[in-house]
This record gives structure tokens, sequence and C-alpha cells, in this order.
């Protein structure tokens, strides 16, 4: 297996090593779970008591599956309609007519659901006084419909009250009005009036109430949208409304309203329905009069003189002309321009009590019509009224054409035939079954009529209320116990992603295990010696090993000194020891500092070298301002032995200071005389320790290491790079040497992954 392939298998079980370490990370951070989970619920509790609470109300009506038409247009009409079957309701129909924009509008508009009062309650919740609120305010038009305004009422006394802060449509105004209740008061939107209300009295009357009027469609929209209407079952045909506000009573307001409308607005189609109905059956029933009442002349007269005959053909005659010419000017518009006595002459009743209506109809629009601001619903219904009269007029024309028709064609046929005593016979035989079948017509329409009548009367029930608009008194928004959960949930995923996050990125060595997986031969693991808050920054100040202490710091350089002596033994006359490492503040003069002084206590002679000579630690702290390794190396000094610092630490343990020069370092350490300084300290001591820089920062160490029997590199944990220690096999070679793994201090561990 090549190296990066082998890298690759490391990189991968290392991956596998954080996955189980992240759970460990998080039990060790439950501090901030906590935390994070209270800042949520805290959120939860803020967002639950700013929140207008909504409530759901609902109400059921029955409406009847089977409906009769009544509408007649002709007598065909009249035959069928009366036997016909009922016809089954769309209640898919129905639905739309309870939801539409025109219905809520009207009931908007009744109970003046665009016009809200507010209170500030604690200083940061608005409540709204529907119904509850001691005043009540008349704009009297000065707003239109489509706009919105806005005011703070402030009462002064029992008498006066002030307006500030008005606005309109966005513009606001820096006007300040003070008036009387029930009086009409000058505002930037116009004439208004403030009047007190039952609710109105000293102990009651917040200090600010401010009143908004929002747009008409806007309102209409928002209720429309909250409003839900549906079937009970699908084969059933209850259907339910449902609506969701912030206020009960309004939404029990607005149910009762919706479905009290659609019961007006039922029996208004119901009533035109068998009021037509009714008007062409008396209509029909005037007729069959006239006729009888014809036949009857006819029956009293068919032998009078000829003469009497051509009299009454040019009264006939006159007669029809003058229906031919109202017909033409009702068809055209042009009734208005006749004069009335122009129909004075129509010998028929019923049309010229109708024609008399259809004027005055007329001349009352017409002033309706001059008004700068007229009714536009009033205009409306008079063009239907006016519609509906002249369609009446026609009708009952085209009745009494018909009648005068068969009054002529009789007369002319009486005439011109010849008065013979079989022709009187089959005439009179004519006449009689004629006038059996008009009276037969007669009494059907009255059976009919009667039976208009009744289900008029019973039609009122098609509509039924089956329960009363019900809600409960706890609100379906907001809803507590679901805010709270997924605060509790976002408490508990946000620290989560984050220490997810973080550990995903962190490519530190957090254990040695670590090291165990991408197969780092380790030596010891020191661990961090617990010092007190004035030692902690003078770590290199005294020395950690001890020969009478028995703490988890001195045991550990025991075992590093014994396993590095096994190592040593293995190696024929090896007794140079390099301490290194990667990468810089990982404790590597630490490390050697404790180790060569773990050495001397088993009376071995040793001797520590500093050989950082760019940045000596050691030096700075234990010999400053001596001559050293790089005085030597730059000819400065040839005995070497006069540089050695005699039981510096210990009384078996020596020191060689970096010492100082201008030459670069690597250029002294390239030099041969490093290998006789080597040479001629192992013949006075049994052990060398050498501290030298880091490996991948400066090339010192490699020349260094030319020089050296066995080399110690530390690792650190939560500071050292997990990737570097895997291709650690790549930048150096470990035939002759291994790994110490120190550990970072208590403090810092708290957040690090361990064994």
């Amino acid at each position: 297996m090549s190296a990066m392939d082998s890298c690759t298998q490391n990189e991968r079980e290392y991956k596998l090593i954080k996955t189980n370490a992240l759970l460990l990370r998080m039990i060790r951070n439950w501090k901030w779970f906590l935390i994070s989970i209270g800042v949520m619920l805290l959120l939860a509790f803020v967002r639950i008591f700013l929140y207008t609470p909504t409530y759901s109300y609902k109400t059921s009506i029955m409406i009847k599956d089977e409906r009769k038409s009544n509408t007649l247009s002709s007598t065909s009409d009249l035959f069928v309609t009366m036997n016909a079957p009922k016809s089954r309701i769309n209640y898919k129909n129905e639905i739309a007519i309870l939801k539409s924009p025109m219905m809520m509008e009207e009931v908007v508009r009744r109970l003046s659901l665009d016009q809200h009062y507010y209170v500030k309650e604690k200083g940061l919740k608005k409540v709204e006084l529907y119904e509850k609120s001691p005043i009540h305010v008349d704009l009297n038009g000065a707003v239109l419909e489509h706009e919105k305004c806005a005011f703070l009422f402030q009462s002064l006394d029992q008498n006066r009250f002030q307006l500030t802060q008005f606005e309109l449509q966005g513009k606001n105004f820096q006007t300040t009005v003070e008036g009387t209740y029930g009086t009409q008061i000058e505002t930037p939107f116009g004439s208004i009036s403030i009047e007190k209300t039952d609710q109105f009295s000293n102990a009651q009357i917040p200090e600010q109430i401010c009143f908004v009027k929002e747009r008409l469609k806007s309102t209409v929209s928002q209720y429309v949208s909250c409003l839900k209407v549906e079937m009970d079952t699908k084969e059933g045909s209850v259907i339910d409304l449902t609506i969701e506000d912030s206020s009960p009573k309004r939404a029990i307001d607005l149910l009762n309203g919706l479905v009290d409308l659609y019961y007006e607005k039922l029996m208004e189609d119901n009533d035109l329905d068998f009021d037509q109905t009714s008007l062409f059956i008396e209509e029909r029933m005037e007729e069959v009069e006239l006729e009888l009442a014809l036949i009857e002349q006819m029956n009293n007269f068919k032998f009078r003189s000829s003469q009497k005959g051509v009299d009454k053909v040019e009264e006939l005659n006159h007669q029809l002309q003058l229906l031919n010419q109202l017909q033409e000017d009702l068809r055209l518009g042009t009734l208005a321009n006749q004069p009335d006595s122009l129909y004075a002459e129509i010998s028929h009743e019923q049309i010229q009590n109708k024609l008399k209506l259809y004027r005055e109809t007329e001349s009352q629009r017409a002033q309706l019509l001059e008004q700068p601001k007229g009714n536009r619903r009033k205009i409306h219904e008079m063009n239907q009224a006016l519609n509906s009269l002249k369609q009446s007029i026609l009708f009952s024309i085209n009745g009494y054409v018909k009648t005068i028709n068969f009054q002529l064609t009789h007369i002319l046929k009486f005439d011109a035939k010849n008065q013979t005593a079989e022709n009187q016979q089959n005439l009179t035989f004519s006449v009689a079954k004629h006038k059996q079948f008009k009276e037969d017509l007669y009494l059907f329409l009255l059976q009919k009529r009667e039976e208009n009548e009744l289900m008029q009367t019973f039609t009122a029930q098609n509509v039924q209320i089956i329960s009363t608009p019900t809600g409960s008194s706890i609100p379906i928004y907001p809803k507590k116990n679901t805010i709270y959960f997924i605060a509790l949930l976002l408490g508990f995923f946000i620290p989560a992603l984050i220490l997810f996050i973080v550990h995903q990125f962190d490519h530190r060595v957090l254990s040695a295990s670590q090291l165990s997986v991408v197969g780092v031969p380790l030596l010891a693991q020191i661990p961090q010696r617990k010092l007190s808050r004035r030692k902690r920054d003078k770590i290199y100040s005294e020395l950690v090993v001890d020969r009478y202490q028995d703490d988890p710091v001195n045991e550990s350089f025991r075992v590093l000194r014994t396993s590095l002596l096994d190592q040593l033994a293995l190696l024929s006359y090896s007794q140079v020891v390099l301490v290194t490492s990667l990468e810089p503040k990982v404790g590597k003069s630490w490390v050697a500092l404790n180790l060569a002084q773990s050495l001397s206590f088993g009376g071995a002679k040793v001797l520590l070298i500093d050989m950082h000579l760019r940045h000596p630690q050691l030096t700075s702290r234990y010999a400053p301002e001596t001559q050293g390794v790089a005085n030597y190396l730059a000819g400065e000094v040839t005995d070497s032995s006069s540089l050695v610092q005699s039981a510096i630490f210990d009384s078996k343990l020596d020191f060689l200071s970096a010492g100082f020069s201008d030459i670069n370092s690597s250029e002294l350490l390239w030099s041969p005389l490093l290998k006789q300084l080597i040479e001629d300290l192992k013949k006075e001591y049994d052990y060398i320790v050498i501290e030298a820089p880091e490996l991948l920062t400066y090339g010192d160490t490699r020349l260094i290491q030319e020089v050296v029997d066995f080399s110690l590199y530390v690792f650190k944990i939560g500071v050292s790079s997990q990737k570097r220690v895997c291709g650690i096999e790549e930048i150096i070679s470990l035939e002759h040497g291994m790994v110490v793994l120190k550990e970072c201090s208590s403090r810092k561990l708290k957040n690090k992954v361990k064994k």
C-alpha cells in the first residue's frame, strides 16, 4: 500500500473517531445547551405574550335539498311548471354565495367592522375594545371607504376630549383638536363627531384610545380569508361556517350577520319569484274574465243590427292603433315624450293603472338622477322596477290585443255568415264550448293562486339554523405547547449544530487513540501539571519532576524515562536524545528540561543542551547572556567544557546554553564543529538531551539530527494538527524516534475530547 493510500485510510479512521467523540464533546458543553434552551423558551414566552390571541367560532345551517321553481313567463310554462318535480339545490353555489366578498362587504358595513378602537396594555400589547369602547366615532362620510385614517383620543373631563396624531392615507398631521361629546368638530379629515357609549365612565376610560378606520376592501379580504365554509358531510345538507378572529364577540356577530343576510337574500329572491308568479296568474285571470264577458256579450247581442257591428269594429280598430303606438313607445323608450292624454282612450283599466305607475316611477328616477350624489342602489332598484313594469304592460297589451282580435274575428264572421238556423245553432254550440273551456281555466288559475300563496309561506322553512355560533375559550393561536416545543427543539439543535460544525473543522489531536489509529508509535503521554494562577505563566521557572513526588506528572516522566532507556538499549552506544516538534507552542522545551532532570535521578551524569539558536527559551530563562553552542560553532571558543554550566539544576544535571552569534544558525549547525562538539561531550556525560527548533519551521533540526542517536517528537493535545500527525511518516523517519504526547492545561481540556 502506498503512503498516500495509507494516509487516506488513516483519515477515514480519524473521522470515525471524531464522530464517536462528538457526543462526548456535547456532553462536556451541557451548560451551553441549558443556556440556549433557556433563551429560546424566553423568546417563546415573549412571542406568546405579544401576540394577540385568535379564537375560532363555528355555526351550522341546514338547507333543504329541494326547491320549487316559481318563475313563469307563458301559459305553457304555467302548465308545465305547476306539475314539474322540484329541482335539487347546488350546494357549491350556496357555499360560493356565503363566501362571496359581496356578502361579507354588506356584513362589514352593517357591523362597522372596518373601525377599531385600541388601548395599550402593560405598555407593549395592544388590546381591541370591540363593543367595549367608551366612545363611538361617527365619521359622517368625511373618510371614503377606500381610505385609511387614524387618530389618538384622550379624555380631558366628562364633557371634553382631545384628538392628536391624525393620519390619513399614510400622511401625518401634527394637529391637536379639542371638542365636546355629541357635537361636530373639524379635523384634517373633515367634520366628525364623537359620542359616549354605555361603557363610558371615569373609572373605565383609558388614558388614550387609538381609533383606526381600515380600508373597506382590505377588511373584507381579511375576513373572507378567515372565513371557512364547507359541507358537514358529502351527502348531507348542512353547511358549516367557521371564522377565526381575535374577538370572540365579533366572531359571533359576524357569523350571525352573515347567516341573517343570507336568509334575507334568499327571502328576497323567493318573494320576487312568487310575486312574478302571482302577477302572471292575476293577469291571466283578468284576461279569462274579459273573454268570458265577451262571450256573454256575443251571446246576448249576436242578432243586433249590422250598423252596431260596424261601430264596434271601428272602436276596436282605434283601440288597436293606440295599443300598437303604446307598445312602440315602450320598446323605444319614448313614452316620456308623449302627452298623458294620448293614451287616455285605452279602455283597459289594468293597462291604465300600470301606465300611471310606470310614469310615476320614471319621474322619481329622474329626480334621483338630478341629485349630485344619487343613491346608486336606489336607482338600480328603480331601473329593475321599470323593466318589470314595462314587461308587465307589454304582456297586458299582448293579451288585450288578442282579445280585440278575437272580438273582431267573431264580429266579421257573424256579419259574413248567413243567419240560417243551422248556422245559429252551430254558433251557439261553439260559443258554449268556448265558454266552458274558459270557466275551467279560470277555476284552475284560482287553484294555482292558492297553491302559490301556500308555497310562499312554507318556503321560509328552507333555511334552518341548527347550531348557534359556538367556540372554545382557549385560543387556537398562538399554540403555546407547539411554540414551546419548537423553542425547546431549537434550543437543543442550535448549540448542537454549532458544536457539530466546530467539531467537523477541528483537525487537532484530541486524544491518544487518534495517534494509534494512524500508526504513530507513542512513547509516553504526559499530563499537564496543575499550577496556581500565579505560577501558571511561569511554567519554565521551575522543574516539574521531583524524586520525592509521585503525582501523575512525575509518574508520567518516569514512564517516559523507562521507555526511552528501553529504546536506547536496543541501539548500541546510544546516549544523545533530541527533543523537537513539528509545530511551535507544544511544550518541547518543558519536556526536554524535565526529561533531563528525570534521567539524572538514576545517578547518571546528564547534559541539557539548548540548540534553538533562533529563539532559545531555556537559555533566556536559566543562562542569559552566556556563551554557548553558537559561540563554539563560530570558532570563538575552542574548549567546549568551559561553556557548560555545572550543576545549574541538580548535581548530576548540567546545562549548555545556545549562546549568541551574528552568523545564521543554519550555517553554524552545518559546520563540522557540531559533530566534534557532540563527540567531546559524549565522553564526559552518560546522556545528552538536546532541545531543537520546530522541524517544519526551520531547517536547523535536520542538521542536528545527523549527530543524535534518538529523537522524541512532542505533540500537544488541542494544539497539534491531526493532518501533520497523519503525514508524519512522510516528513520524518521514525526508525530512531518516537512520539511524546503532552496534554494541555486542565482548563483547556474541558472542551477537548479525551479517551
